[in-house]
């Protein structure tokens, strides 16, 4: 039993439950480090700061930047643009 009362999952319980949910709904399979790779990056897109994604991962915010830096290129196009448009003014 753990602290809150209830039965440890198994070790392969998030395994298995990506597999039944690929198997019926005819996904394509992904495995839980991909998983969670594909929310920072969606949740990083939508705008969400550094400190709240590391801290729905379980990570820290300094580790979330060197990962996946490669999400911030659109801000910083943007940013440019931005700086652009106001130096043509």
């Amino acid at each position: 039993m753990s602290r809150q009362g209830c039965n440890p999952i198994g070790l392969t319980y998030v395994e298995d439950a990506l597999d039944m949910i690929c198997t019926k709904y005819n996904l394509r399979r992904i495995s839980p480090h991909g998983l969670r790779h594909t929310v920072a990056s969606i949740l990083l897109a939508r705008g969400e700061t550094l400190v709240t994604v590391a801290k729905i991962l379980g990570d820290n915010p300094n580790t979330i930047l060197k990962v996946y830096v490669h999400s911030f290129e659109k801000d910083e196009i943007k940013s440019i643009d931005l700086m652009n448009q106001f130096a043509n003014g």
